[in-house]
């Protein structure tokens, strides 16, 4: 076989094989597909993710506002509704406060989804009452509250120390968010829900 022949024949060989490099156009929309199709399904659990770990931190500041309730209840025979009475220090990293008559009763720090809320809500079972409620909840809530898909954690306390209850995950029930979006879809929470006022409890 002569060189020249052999040549040819590389030649021809090396172009049905592409051996010049590069992608075609089809190549290249296939890579872009698969790329889109994996960040839709990794971008949803990766906000998961974050969430649940932000959610960790939320339960560890309930847990503290919850200790100290029980210090204050051992000193006053009751629960405070003012968070700047309780013998902790919540207040120091919050940059927006809402306080009545030297009671601080609502605080938050952060925007977006990093938003923190911490709130203190009297309520009877059955609706929101401003005075005269017997019980009422801390919440500390992830990004707007409003909002399917967030939520935080909360613990009910009342005059006596038996109508205190566990901490629970926490939704907001009113504006139309949907049941279970925080709680059972980003905590994995499989307890009993009930609902009381604005506020959705899931316990484990």
């Amino acid at each position: 076989m002569s060189k020249i022949y052999q040549k040819v024949l590389s030649d021809r060989k090396c172009a049905s094989r592409r051996c010049f490099g590069g992608f075609t156009l089809i190549e290249f929309l296939v890579v872009v597909l698969i790329i889109g199709i994996l960040a839709a399904i990794a971008l949803p659990q990766y906000e998961k993710v974050v969430k649940r770990t932000r959610a960790t931190e939320l339960r560890l500041l309930i847990k503290n506002i919850e200790e100290a309730q029980k210090s204050y209840f051992l000193a006053n025979g009751t629960y405070t509704q003012c968070l700047n009475e309780l013998d902790i220090n919540v207040l120091s990293s919050f940059t927006s406060l809402t306080e009545t008559d030297g009671c601080v009763t609502d605080t938050s720090k952060g925007t977006g989804d990093s938003k923190v809320t911490v709130s203190v809500s009297r309520y009877v079972d059955n609706g929101w009452l401003d005075k005269g409620a017997t019980n009422w909840t801390v919440t500390a809530f992830l990004g707007n509250y409003g909002v399917s898909g967030n939520g935080g954690y909360g613990v009910r306390f009342g005059f006596s120390d038996s109508q205190r209850e566990p901490i629970s995950c926490v939704e907001y029930a009113c504006h139309m968010v949907k049941e279970g979006s925080f709680c059972r879809s980003v905590l994995f929470v499989e307890g009993e829900m009930v609902q009381r006022g604005c506020l959705r409890f899931y316990h484990n």
